[in-house]
């Protein structure tokens, strides 16, 4: 003999048991941040592709949508071509189609993830807003500044993911996510421009968070970024739905079965 209401009305209560636990697990950590890379380069102002003028404005497609094999942008036909202010872009690799810009390496930065709010987003990032120049100058009149910081993010919560990320630059300034391009803030443009700002939904496991930065345009250069991943909630809509059924058919097969 058996009775079916005894069943159903623990494995409902065991759904949203198990819900609510996953629930409350959406406050805690869900991704470990690891800036994994920091470096700078500089360019030489005189170069073809570091000019006295600007666009004012962000010009987007100036680079593929993919890093190369070697993990660097690559300049696209647009930016070749470009005719504004900020292009056309000349000091690329024939082959690789790689920027030249992120080349001359000058050493790592001492650029910590810190908590900071870039247009309204408050998370991990760094905030360079001016003065970005290369270690030793206090301008950029004869060599600019250019840099590429790398970030693991290694996600734990079984839910949907939101990336959230918002970056204001002065001036060219890219981020991709696992070697796509994800945020285009392109361009010979000041900070006052608005800030570009993204979201990416990401799966369990680990990710690579890679931003790109040149200051092209004299007078002035910096960069802000923030990021947070946030979860979605766990909808315990079905564990509710499931007691609901458990109490009907309690009702209906509160008898034993022969």
């Amino acid at each position: 003999m058996l009775r079916t209401n005894k069943y159903l009305k623990i494995g409902a209560l065991s759904l949203l048991a198990s819900s609510m636990g996953i629930l409350s697990q959406t406050s805690s950590v869900l991704a470990h941040s690891l800036l994994k890379v920091a470096t700078e380069y500089k360019n030489s102002a005189s170069g073809a592709d570091f000019k006295n003028y600007d666009d004012d404005q962000v010009v987007s497609g100036l680079f593929q949508n993919w890093l190369s094999s070697n993990g660097l942008p690559m300049v696209s036909d647009l930016g070749k071509t470009y005719g504004g202010p900020s292009g056309p872009i000349t000091q690329y690799d024939q082959v690789t189609q790689e920027a030249y810009w992120w080349e001359n390496e000058v050493g790592p930065l001492n650029t910590p993830l810190t908590k900071v709010t870039v247009a309204g987003i408050e998370g991990l990032g760094i905030s360079f807003p001016k003065n970005f120049y290369p270690t030793g100058s206090n301008n950029d009149s004869t060599e600019m500044a250019a840099a590429h910081w790398q970030i693991d993010l290694d996600i734990h919560n079984l839910n949907k993911n939101h990336l959230i990320f918002a970056m204001h630059a002065d001036d060219d300034a890219l981020a991709y996510v696992d070697g796509e391009l994800f945020i285009d803030d392109g361009g010979t443009h000041a900070m006052s421009v608005p800030a570009a700002i993204g979201q990416k939904d990401l799966s369990v496991g680990e990710h690579t968070l890679d931003i790109f930065f040149a200051d092209r345009y004299p007078v002035q250069a910096g960069i802000e970024f923030s990021y947070v991943v946030t979860p979605e909630p766990i909808n315990c809509v079905g564990a509710f739905l499931a007691l609901g059924l458990g109490a009907f058919v309690k009702k209906k097969t509160n008898s034993k079965i022969r």
